[in-house]
């Protein structure tokens, strides 16, 4: 029997990431369509079962890039101890309180270093990364420098392990691709309400476009302001500033997009979305603020992970804590797989306790994530 020959899925990526990222990465206005590679140039599987794997999620740090604060090393360090099963890190945004404080910056930057070459991450834009703080067109030139799109080659992990596709013509918004579990998934960050709707073209249409393109691959979507703690309940806030950021003279404001505008452009009508991360809100009573999670479905019925995560309002080793997003197949092989949230204090390496410290969702990632 004349045997089978395999379509040279790694040639063809490893020709795109010679001849077309350089373009994307130089370029970072391409339209997806135009200048990202089709779903199936990415990465394919690898054969076999998933295998476990996880995704770190740091919260809010501005907290932690005060003089002397070792508690944002702590965590990247962590994180870096734990590379052989973490896939993937994503910054919800706020990486630092002002966002025109160069020490601050430089603070951030050393304790990221740990995880150059080591793990694969990207950043997202928090309305403290931005001068005036809370502007939605302010300066972010400091935030794009270092952890945006335009910060090139950093993020990547180890060689193979994640790349950039492709990012929003503000370099604000951006999509990369990531290995894990042996299945390639996609990152999708959008700033803070996804920017200024009434901007053409703007972050979340970029972001629509993206995702239309990439529909059916699993995609993890982080911006910074999504999920609301009040009352130890989950929910959209009605918006992250009462539906209107105020510029920093306190006079023009700028519309953004709250978390129920995002879920129903961005995460509804698209079936890879399985997750989406967010930040900001810190709200919750009795020591739980900064923490909550919930499933909802989408216009398939197909359910979808959201997760909050900021702990800049608790004190000791919770105040520097993160979410570890653990994907546990079934060991049997029977479909029963899940996803499990946990928060984790790398600074005592525990646990945290309490009502929304923990949760587990069921998901069969091979049914759900079948290719036709």
């Amino acid at each position: 029997m004349t045997p089978r020959r395999r379509f040279p899925w790694r040639a063809l990526l490893a020709a795109w990431v010679l001849l077309v990222a350089p373009a994307c990465r130089a370029d970072p206005g391409v339209a997806p369509g135009a200048g990202l590679p089709p779903p199936s140039a990415l990465p394919a599987p690898s054969p076999g079962p998933l295998a476990p794997f996880e995704i770190v999620v740091l919260p809010d740090t501005q907290s932690l890039v005060g003089p002397r604060d070792p508690r944002l090393a702590s965590m990247t360090d962590w994180i870096a101890a734990h590379a052989e099963t973490v896939a993937f890190v994503t910054h919800v945004g706020d990486v630092v309180r002002d966002a025109d404080d160069a020490a601050q910056w430089a603070r951030a930057d050393a304790a990221f270093a740990p995880l150059e070459g080591v793990v694969a991450y990207a950043g997202t834009l928090g309305n403290h990364d931005v001068v005036p703080l809370n502007r939605i067109d302010g300066d972010a030139s400091a935030w794009r420098a270092r952890f945006g799109p335009a910060a090139r080659g950093r993020g990547d992990g180890p060689a193979g392990a994640s790349g950039l596709l492709g990012a929003s013509p503000d370099g604000r918004a951006s999509v990369r691709w990531f290995r894990a579990g042996g299945r390639t998934l996609l990152h999708v960050s959008v700033p803070f309400e996804g920017g200024d709707l009434r901007a053409e073209p703007n972050a979340v249409a970029w972001a629509e476009r993206v995702l239309r393109h990439y529909d059916g691959v699993p995609t993890v979507l982080t911006t910074h302001a999504y999920l609301w703690d009040a009352d130890g309940v989950a929910r959209y806030p009605a918006s992250a500033r009462v539906g209107e950021v105020v510029d920093g003279d306190g006079a023009s404001p700028h519309v953004g997009a709250d978390g129920d505008t995002l879920f129903r452009r961005l995460v509804a009508p698209f079936d890879g979305v399985f997750l989406v991360i967010g930040g900001h809100f810190h709200e919750a009573p009795d020591g739980a603020s900064g923490e909550a999670q919930r499933l909802v479905r989408n216009d398939a019925g197909l359910q979808v992970l959201e997760v909050l995560a900021n702990f800049q309002a608790r004190t000791g080793p919770e105040a520097a804590a993160l979410r570890r997003v653990r994907v546990l197949p079934d060991p049997a092989g029977r479909g029963a797989d899940r996803i499990e949230v946990v928060t984790w204090r790398p600074l005592d390496d525990h646990a945290s306790d309490g009502p929304h410290a923990r949760f587990a969702w069921g998901l069969s990632w091979e049914l759900r994530f079948a290719r036709p």
